[in-house]
């Protein structure tokens, strides 16, 4: 299985390019380089401080947009926006749920074409709410995969066991002969081998 954002796909033209685009219209004085700082840092620390005090690892769309307005209020505040954070963050939510704001990699089809040519079953598993769906489908990524697990139709999300059972599941594979790729090493890597 493959993670989606970061693995599969990434934002267009970049992750921080729609924070900056944001934050800037909503008053913020940072310079393109400085809101990348933040963004990172943000990121980097909610990551953290989220796997390791979300031990039930629980998920939804509603706790998949509200844990996102969260880390999206912080960064609009240490941006120094000027209008209200909530609905700065609620904007940055529309931004990444748009299909069109997301591209796979370049060798993203080679790969899965390669791999599903190989006799493999290869799908999908994604710490991500339900729009995810449209957004492969936009990319016809969806047709590329024999299954997609999603953390908001499962109701958890790794590094929890349960998703990654569910999606040896999906794949009709003994759980120790799943391989997972993704690109964080809590969630994906270190949830993939406790499985």
């Amino acid at each position: 299985s493959f993670d989606a954002g970061h693995t599969l796909l990434r934002a267009t033209p970049s992750v921080t390019h729609h924070y900056a685009d944001v934050l800037k219209n909503a008053g913020s004085r940072k310079s393109s380089t400085q809101i990348e700082e933040i963004v990172e840092e943000t990121l980097e620390s909610f990551e953290r401080k989220m796997f390791q005090e979300d031990l039930a690892n629980k998920a939804s769309d509603d706790q998949e947009k509200a844990r996102w307005s969260k880390v999206d209020q912080v960064i609009a505040r240490k941006a120094g926006v000027t209008e209200d954070a909530k609905a700065v963050a609620d904007k940055i939510w529309e931004k990444f749920i748009n299909p069109e704001h997301w591209e796979p990699y370049p060798e993203t089809d080679r790969v899965l074409g390669v791999l599903r040519k190989s006799g493999y079953k290869v799908g999908g598993l994604s710490n991500w709410g339900t729009n995810l769906r449209k957004i492969l489908a936009h990319h016809r990524l969806d047709a590329m995969l024999d299954f997609v697990i999603i953390s908001a139709e499962v109701g958890v999300q790794k590094p929890s066991a349960e998703i990654f059972k569910a999606t040896a599941k999906a794949a009709g594979v003994p759980l120790e002969n799943l391989l997972h790729v993704g690109d964080q090493a809590e969630a994906d890597f270190h949830g993939a081998r406790n499985s």
